[in-house]
């Protein structure tokens, strides 16, 4: 009788074991599953609107921003108003091909200036470049970590179903890089930093902190650079279970919430009038 029941305990935990291996395994795969997606999601549209509420980290203090902006992807071109922080009534206007960026100060002085895209004007209240400012940004760099660490998802993802953000039903994606970490590296080619850190899928903001350089400086081969061996040591996406896109993003590196981004009011392909990324475009104030 003993033995019977020994048996049959040893049967139950094994099956708990196998139940929970297994449950563990399709999490993981509908967390990827879910990622691909909004991947695929960042690469259909063509043009795209949104408002976007943003907490960046500067040393040790963080800087708000709340902003509408207007993407076009081919050729790419991107149209920001600035609504609060950190310049209420600022616009920029940037197009392909050109290595300027058309800013209308809105404070007194008022006036339209051409800027370089990392004039210290721009980025001084910005993690980013404009051209960031498309989701196939970020789509491209979560892209690059499932990609990278795929084999081992079940490790590095977690992910909650069911949630609403702004009373938009989400899910909730977690994902961490346990090997996070600043290593020293050397240059192999010159280029802008900010085109090595994008080419690296790596933050360029932490580039440019870690070793005290500007995204506009140029790296040459045999230079020895901090860099992080992941762009975050950790992410949390909400993604639309609608659109698939991302709603809200939290990018955390070894000191904490690096940057914040919140999307609102998203229209998938709105449809541009033909002068809407010229300086001409009736509602703009250049």
């Amino acid at each position: 009788m003993n033995n019977c029941l020994h048996v049959q305990k040893i049967f139950s935990l094994g099956l708990l074991l196998f139940l929970t291996t297994t449950f563990q395994q399709l999490h993981a795969q509908d967390a990827v599953t879910i990622v691909k997606d909004m991947v695929a999601a960042t690469k259909s549209y063509q043009t795209l609107s949104y408002e976007m509420d943003k907490s960046e980290r500067f040393g040790s203090k963080y800087k708000p921003g709340n902003f509408r902006i207007k993407c076009r992807e081919n050729p790419m071109a991107v149209y920001t108003y600035t609504v609060g922080e950190p310049s209420p009534g600022a616009e920029l206007l940037w197009n392909t091909g050109s290595n300027d960026v058309l800013v209308r100060k809105a404070n007194f002085p008022a006036m339209t200036l051409n800027l370089s895209m990392f004039n210290y004007l721009i980025s001084k209240d910005s993690h980013h470049p404009l051209y960031h400012s498309s989701f196939r940004y970020f789509g491209g760099i979560v892209e690059h970590l499932i990609k990278k660490y795929e084999h081992r998802a079940d490790e590095l993802l977690d992910m909650e179903s069911g949630v609403y953000h702004n009373g938009e039903k989400c899910y909730v994606l977690k994902m961490h890089t346990d090997d996070f970490k600043i290593i020293n590296h050397t240059v192999n080619r010159k280029e802008m930093m900010n085109d090595f850190a994008d080419r690296m899928f790596l933050s360029g903001y932490k580039i440019k902190d870690l070793n005290g350089i500007d995204y506009d400086d140029y790296l040459s081969p045999g230079d020895v650079i901090k860099i992080t061996t992941a762009y975050a040591q950790s992410m949390t996406i909400y993604i639309s279970a609608k659109s698939k896109l991302p709603v809200k993003l939290e990018v955390y590196d070894e000191e904490g919430l690096l940057e914040k981004f919140e999307y609102s009011n998203i229209k998938i392909n709105p449809t541009f009038a033909a002068d809407e990324f010229s300086r001409d475009f009736e509602e703009y104030n250049f």
